[in-house]
């Protein structure tokens, strides 16, 4: 079933039946719906801090987890040196573009050394 939802949200068939297969098998599964329930719980103080370390944003047009608006509206929440990256495709842009999403966050982590 963890396959087929995922596949909903426009991940390939192999791909999909290769994550839901690991996180069935690795107990994660267990752990990423136990997130998920915790989120009303949360600790809703310092909600409104923003985030002053270089940030980058990296966000697909075909997302179905993070919809345009929301992804937008990130860079409110930064209050240091901020970058947006929008790329064609889905959610799993780490499967369909390794290599572009690898070069931005080489391009980042260089623009910004420890």
């Amino acid at each position: 079933r963890l396959s087929t939802l995922l596949q909903t949200t426009h991940q390939s068939k192999e791909r999909a039946d290769r994550d839901a297969k690991a996180m069935a098998d690795s107990g994660a599964l267990h752990y990423a719906i136990n997130w998920y329930r915790g989120i009303p719980l949360s600790d809703r103080r310092g909600i409104d801090t923003k985030v002053t370390v270089p940030t980058m944003f990296v966000w697909s047009e075909g997302d179905t987890a993070i919809d345009r608006k929301g992804a937008l509206a990130c860079g409110n929440y930064v209050d240091g040196p901020y970058r947006f990256e929008r790329l064609a495709g889905s959610h799993w842009m780490l499967d369909e573009q390794p290599d572009v999403v690898a070069e931005l966050l080489l391009e980042h982590v260089e623009a910004y050394p420890a």
